[in-house]
């Protein structure tokens, strides 16, 4: 199977894209939109997907786990204790990280925010815009 088809089946998979295999049309969807204005990844848009379906509700850290990878969770880990404890060798690591987090964690909750707000999930909307 040629590479465009696996990734039209992957980009249908998450919700992105309309694939019609029978005519090989693609047709973005608002999550396809979504996920393009916010930089969300496949994994991203998944989980997100997986989360708010079946929970209806608006579980933040589990939205978030899936962006985050384990390694570099670890480095902002140690970094941000080592900061905190008064290390003043890497206080410019933690900061950095930390705006790392702030930019990132912003950046996902309002793809969120877009999401409920399309599938016009009042409370979850609200919710979202209060965290913000």
């Amino acid at each position: 199977m040629p590479n465009i088809l696996l990734l039209a089946l992957h980009l249908e998979k998450s919700g992105r894209i309309k694939y019609d295999r029978k005519s090989g049309h693609f047709q973005i969807t608002e999550i396809g939109q979504i996920s393009s204005q916010c930089y969300c990844t496949h994994d991203t848009m998944l989980t997100y997907n997986q989360v708010l379906k079946t929970t209806l509700s608006l579980n933040f850290f589990a939205c978030f786990r899936c962006p985050m990878s384990l390694e570099s969770a670890r480095r902002r880990n140690s970094s941000c204790s080592s900061c905190c404890s008064g290390s003043r060798s890497e206080s410019h690591i933690c900061f950095a990280n930390m705006v790392y987090i702030t930019q990132t964690s912003s950046r996902l909750l309002r793809a969120i925010y877009e999401i409920v707000l399309h599938r016009e999930w009042a409370q979850l909307a609200d919710r979202c815009s209060i965290l913000s």
